[in-house]
């Protein structure tokens, strides 16, 4: 029955994943069936469909299916041209599909989209044409068809192609514009492909488009502020825009678009009368004028995402006035805003700021890390709606923060990292820092915390702290001082604990493992720069299943390949995994990691012994990574290297080297790439005292040099003195 289930031509699924993690679990759950039962389902996925870290991850369990699936999906282009049958090639969509995922997909392509869209009567002729085509001719082979020709699936709403490098922007919209009439939500992230000049084209080709998602990678230590916007050429399609069609999108994301200039901008402001959620975090290229201006045009806003841009005092004095009001109860913008986050905007300063809060009556969640807030701001801050609230990085104390927080019980998230005024001496008769008094007190539906100056205590009172049992999330930075005895008490306080980040924490191996085996919902664990009686016994614990991500910085120094490879049985399930400060690893260490871990999305590796002194190879058969940083672990990576990973790892986004530890003194930089981001550090030699000889000296770092392409050829170059 399973089997025919497979095969059944209305079978319904977001993509074949789901169908592959179905059998896994039947497989799973049915020991008695047979290696040839098992085999038997699993050729009925359509392996060439599965996204690439999945299907590589699957190596770990099922080393032969994984193997052919992996295989099957970095040949898909050749076998594509060469196969008899196409039906493999096609994606499940039926009359019953609502929503379509293929994320992580680098091998789908608009001839894959093509021939799953057309109808079975359409002639072999064509088909041998488009199977033919070149990307650059695809267009051709779409205008030669009519709508006929396409199958059409209405109550298909949403669609993720998010990865999919491949696709070309114009040719995959008029795709979903034949296929998908009441297409309304489309996520394309990481599509380098897809360009902010696109948009024009997209809206008309699907007029029914609530929500865009063109989002590129985005780092806030990359950012660089500028203050003023380029006046880029706008290539944007000529074609007039029905407006009775673009009403309709109400939330677009142009995240980590620094291409994004101000006369884009512009445009875009006349075809969103309806948009109510902007994200352009990261958009460095717009400048506050233009901003301001099109805040002025774009009166439905509630929702704005502009970290690390130039919003500064021109666009507070539109959100602030009065103007701009589209109704009798709300007269500003500001004033109707729920959700603004503005971290490292340096164009706002303490007066804009108090004016900007002021205004926000009915907003609920508030981010404005390492901006120039002040008490006297928040004093300002009169609002009793906050759900979320970050003020990290900023000079706030006590004395803004306390009526901040009584005025505000729904407070779900609160982030004060970094705030040194906000630290008070214990006094005798007092267990907790004034904070957390607050927070005990007001606060009875926090989810995630994270604090570091101002968290301090001295005892646990169980029933007191029960407050944190709906927490989630909790990060404890430099200056937080809990007990031990609370560390203790986590799992018993905060059952539902889902990430946990300690940064200069004392601990110890007893704590560590009681929280491995304690808290059953545990998928993060970072432990950085971490005091105490720390050894690799804190994570000897049974096999966990639910940790995805693990970061060990600067606490496990004499870890050896043995214990490595008991890391790697022991959280079997991770796809992220940062590792510092490991000084008798070597090159086996690849090999462990890679088959212990084939489904990797992210690794670091910095100060790891002779890790890559013989070279880098094993690593890259970590197909699915995304992220790769390998520092300081011994010189031997080949020149070749960035085009090498760049080849071999199709959804490559993020690539961080050091020239040290290049063996030929540097590194091709690849022509044409899906990189998004490439950072190479540079180091100097100290200046030694009492004549000591170089050679014993320690590196330091001395710069940073950016490579980032907005497109396969728009690359620009950029040198920074942080080490990031």
């Amino acid at each position: 029955m399973l089997l025919a289930c497979t095969e059944h031509p209305d079978l319904t699924v977001y993509n074949e994943k789901q169908l592959c993690e179905a059998l896994v679990k039947w497989s799973l759950a049915n020991t008695e069936a047979s290696t040839n039962d098992i085999f038997t389902l699993f050729r009925k996925v359509r392996s060439n469909l599965l996204p690439l870290s999945y299907a590589s991850g699957l190596r770990r369990f099922y080393s032969d299916i994984g193997n052919a699936a992996v295989n099957a999906i970095l040949n898909t282009s050749s076998e594509l041209k060469d196969s008899t049958s196409l039906n493999q090639f096609r994606i499940r969509i039926t009359n019953y599909s609502k929503k379509l995922l293929l994320s992580g997909c680098p091998q789908m392509s608009e001839i894959l989209l093509l021939i799953s869209l057309l109808k079975p009567d359409t002639s072999p002729s064509k088909i041998k044409q488009i199977l033919n085509s070149s990307p650059s001719l695809i267009s051709n082979s779409l205008k030669s068809l009519d709508n006929k020709s396409f199958f059409s699936f209405p109550n298909v709403l949403a669609i993720d192609i998010s990865g999919c490098h491949q696709l070309n922007a114009r040719c995959t919209f008029e795709c979903l514009n034949r296929a998908f009439p009441s297409l309304t939500i489309l996520r394309a992230s990481h599509c380098s492909q897809f360009r902010v000049q696109d948009l024009n084209f997209l809206i008309n080709a699907c007029p029914s488009l609530i929500e865009i998602d063109f989002s590129l990678s985005f780092d806030a230590g990359d950012f660089q502020w500028s203050g003023h916007g380029r006046d880029d050429v706008l290539s944007m399609a000529a074609r007039a825009v029905d407006n009775r069609c673009v009403r309709q999108l109400s939330k677009l994301t142009l995240e980590g678009h620094t291409d994004l200039s101000d006369r884009h901008l512009s445009v875009i402001s006349n075809l969103t009368e309806r948009l109510s959620y902007l994200n352009i975090n990261g958009c460095s290229g717009l400048s506050d004028k233009a901003l301001a201006a099109f805040l002025e045009k774009c009166l439905s806003i509630h929702s704005l995402l502009l970290c690390y841009t130039s919003f500064g005092k021109e666009s507070v004095e539109v959100l602030c006035s009065d103007k701009c009001q589209n109704s009798v109860r709300s007269p500003t913008m500001a004033s109707r805003l729920r959700h603004i986050h503005l971290d490292g905007c340096k164009g706002i300063d303490e007066f804009a700021m108090s004016r900007l809060l002021s205004h926000m009556t009915m907003i609920k969640e508030v981010s404005l890390r390492g901006t120039a807030l002040t008490d006297e701001a928040i004093f300002n801050f009169t609002v009793s709606s906050l759900e979320r609230l970050d003020v990290s990085d900023t000079k706030v104390s006590m004395v803004g923060l306390r009526p901040l927080i009584r005025r505000n019980p729904n407070l779900r998230c609160l982030k004060a990292i970094g705030c040194n005024n906000l630290h008070e001496e214990l006094t005798a008769n007092l267990s907790f820092s004034p904070l957390l008094c607050e927070l005990i007190d007001n606060c009875n539906h926090l989810e995630e915390v994270a604090l570091g100056w101002g968290f301090s205590l001295f005892s646990v009172l169980t029933e007191e702290l029960m407050v944190f049992r709906t927490l989630r999330e909790l990060t404890l930075g430099l200056g937080a001082s809990p007990s031990l005895q609370f560390l203790h008490c986590l799992p018993i306080l905060c059952p539902l604990m889902e990430s946990l980040v300690f940064r200069f924490q004392v601990t110890s191996d007893d704590i560590i493992r009681n929280l491995l085996e304690s808290l059953k919902h545990l998928q993060v664990l970072e432990l950085r720069c971490c005091l105490g009686d720390l050894t690799m016994h804190c994570l000897e614990i049974p096999r966990n299943l639910t940790l995805t991500r693990l970061r060990l910085e600067w606490v496990c120094r004499w870890m050896t390949n043995d214990q490595l490879a008991l890391l790697t049985r022991t959280f079997c399930s991770l796809t992220e995994f940062y590792l510092s400060g490991c000084n008798l690893l070597n090159s086996n260490s690849q090999d462990i990691i890679s088959a212990g871990w084939p489904g990797l999305t992210v690794l670091h590796l910095e100060e790891c012994g002779n890790l890559t002194k013989s070279g880098v190879s094993s690593l890259l058969s970590c197909k699915g990574l995304e992220d790769l940083l390998l520092r300081h672990n011994g010189g031997g990576i080949p020149r070749t290297f960035m085009t090498d990973a760049a080849s071999e790892l199709p959804l490559l986004r993020i690539l961080a080297l050091d020239l040290c530890d290049a063996c030929d003194g540097g590194f091709d930089s690849p022509s044409h790439t899906f990189l998004r981001t490439v950072k190479m550090s540079r180091c100097k030699k100290q200046k030694l005292c009492f004549g000591l000889k170089a050679e014993i000296a320690k590196p330091i770092h001395k710069e940073t040099i950016i490579l980032q392409w907005n497109s396969k050829t728009d690359l620009r170059t950029s040198i920074v003195k942080e080490r990031i």
